[in-house]
């Protein structure tokens, strides 16, 4: 009986043991990461004012960026999508051209 009881409280020992250094190893992962986002959002600087220049998506650009639209959404076999991205832009597409694209 009292081997049981040192081999189980050496076992206990051991588990603590293995559990603390998992824990320490997790904490060493998670910092390692957490810095390596932080230094990722740092570098990934967007700017944002190519989206809000109206002459590249104004006159024939315009209806280039809408047929490129609809095409993609085409490709995707979204055809309702298309429909409704017609009616709200006032982009008008060819009947011919309603239709799935097969690649």
């Amino acid at each position: 009986v009292r081997e049981a009881v040192v081999s189980t409280q050496s076992t206990g020992s051991q588990v603590k043991t293995e559990l603390t250094n998992i824990s320490v190893s997790h904490k060493d992962w998670h910092g390692s990461i957490s810095r390596f986002g932080k230094v990722i959002d740092k570098q990934l600087t967007e700017n944002v004012s190519f989206f809000t220049n109206r002459d590249l998506i104004s006159g024939r650009n315009s209806q280039l960026l809408h047929q490129l639209i609809c095409e993609h959404f085409l490709r995707q076999g979204n055809l309702d999508l298309v429909e409704k991205f017609i009616t709200d832009s006032g982009h008008e597409l060819e009947e011919g051209k309603k239709r799935p694209l097969l690649i």
